[in-house]
């Protein structure tokens, strides 16, 4: 058996993430199942700020449930950088804890953060909508496609009136 240096235990491989990432997503359903009032599926429109150190609130669950912590955490983070979240906690005024109460107000702060978030997610989309710089736009395939059309059409009257 080879021994493994301290630094080759602790790197994560791709399987790894690959893992903790499906883990995390089967939580998140999870925790929607579970608290509707409070996570909601990325597709719902509805999402509220969750409580500050809502983590410690769902420890002893997760652990019940079998999940690591690690898993916890990434699956928070992935909530909670969603651009829907970040709207939330700019156009809400309370956050919300797992029994769906209103809570501790969402300070100015958070809310400046959750605006630089804003933008840069918007950029980032943005950016990726937009075709790179320099290169030359093919033309439409719409347009190319409607003269094929209509040369068709074309075709078609000629050897109809024949």
């Amino acid at each position: 058996m080879t021994e493994q240096t301290p630094t080759e235990l602790s790197t994560p491989t791709a399987a790894d993430h690959t893992q903790l990432r499906e883990q995390a997503r089967a939580l998140l359903v999870r925790l929607t199942e579970t608290y509707p009032t409070v996570f909601f599926s990325p597709s719902e429109r509805q999402i509220k700020p969750l409580k500050r150190r809502i983590h410690k609130d769902l420890i002893g669950i997760v652990k019940e449930w079998g999940y690591d912590l690690k898993v916890l955490k990434y699956a928070l983070g992935n909530y909670t950088r969603q651009l829907r979240y970040q709207q939330a906690l700019l156009y809400n005024k309370q956050r919300i804890d797992l029994q769906g109460e209103l809570g501790e107000s969402v300070s100015e702060a958070h809310k400046q953060l959750a605006r630089e978030q804003v933008q840069q997610i918007t950029a980032k989309r943005r950016q990726r909508r937009d075709p790179r710089p320099g290169k030359t736009r093919q033309p439409d395939r719409k347009t190319v496609s409607e003269q094929k059309v209509a040369d068709l059409q074309q075709k078609l009257s000629r050897k109809a009136t024949l």
